[in-house]
């Protein structure tokens, strides 16, 4: 018998569509993930032919990709991602690609809201030709750490957000599902808000927004009551972006020895103000 779905998944295709129709520059959760991922991949000293993209869009990936001469596809939430180019349009735990498909898999800021992330990760290693990188990036178990105490103090019996997961789960997920070298690390960023509005804003800018799919109604004063808790606060609020790799397996891993394929690893954590 399936389980049934955590999170609901025509909620989830709707805040994707959402979240991609804001500015480039509201997006900035997502523009840093796609930041970091290109700073990784330029590190990889080999050539790539056809690469995945799951997940939102970012010109960044894009313009990288293309400047290497890798040919992309993209699977979405949504076929409604305008300039993308070819766009397949489904869940990241129901890929319908081939085994051995792609030999570069990029996934940005939606495997967080996936109901089978270990199902999600098993497919992506599958489509994965031997040899091939998955680079990917998602919000992690610390994130909104404020907010959470805001809400859990208003309604202490209703749960409003998402089961994340621990960057050292992320890292056995990998490992666990066959990805070779598999690496998972985090980039804690806080960020100082004015207002509790903004913040809000920021969340569902960047498709965070609840799609649980049991969410109960917020009572009818839920956010005079969390903006005067906000206001009294340090209102400095987290977010813990995970950022994970890994390696399709090959028959012989003597293969792990060469200068083009290494542990990829990124930066330190940032900080910023946001009135």
């Amino acid at each position: 018998m399936t389980p049934p779905d955590i999170f609901d998944r025509h909620v989830r295709r709707r805040l994707f569509e959402r979240a991609q129709s804001n500015a480039t520059d509201n997006r900035w959760l997502i523009a840093r993930m796609a930041g970091e991922i290109v700073a990784r991949l330029e590190t990889v000293r080999r050539p790539f032919t056809r690469a995945l993209i799951m997940g939102m869009r970012d010109e960044q990936i894009e313009a990288t990709l293309n400047s290497m001469g890798v040919r992309f596809v993209y699977a979405a939430l949504s076929a409604n991602l305008t300039g993308a180019g070819h766009i397949v349009q489904c869940d990241e735990d129901r890929l319908p690609f081939a085994d051995a498909s792609f030999d570069l898999v990029i996934s940005i800021g939606t495997l967080d809201t996936v109901t089978d992330v270990p199902g999600a990760l098993m497919l992506i290693r599958r489509i994965l030709k031997p040899d091939g990188l998955f680079l990917g990036a998602m919000i992690g178990f610390d994130s909104v750490p404020l907010l959470k105490s805001i809400l859990q103090a208003i309604e202490p019996e209703v749960s409003r957000t998402h089961p994340l997961i621990e960057v050292r789960s992320a890292g056995d997920l990998l490992a666990r599902v066959g990805f070779s070298m598999p690496v998972a690390d985090l980039d804690a960023v806080t960020v100082r808000y004015a207002k509790l509005k903004t913040l809000i804003t920021d969340l569902r800018s960047n498709g965070l927004s609840n799609c649980l799919a049991t969410r109960p109604r917020m009572k009818r004063n839920w956010l005079d009551q969390a903006m005067m808790r906000f206001d009294e606060s340090d209102r400095t609020e987290t977010f813990s972006i995970i950022f994970l790799s890994g390696w399709g397996p090959v028959a012989s891993e003597a293969v792990h020895t060469s200068a083009s394929r290494s542990p990829i690893r990124g930066r330190s954590a940032g900080g910023m103000s946001i009135e």
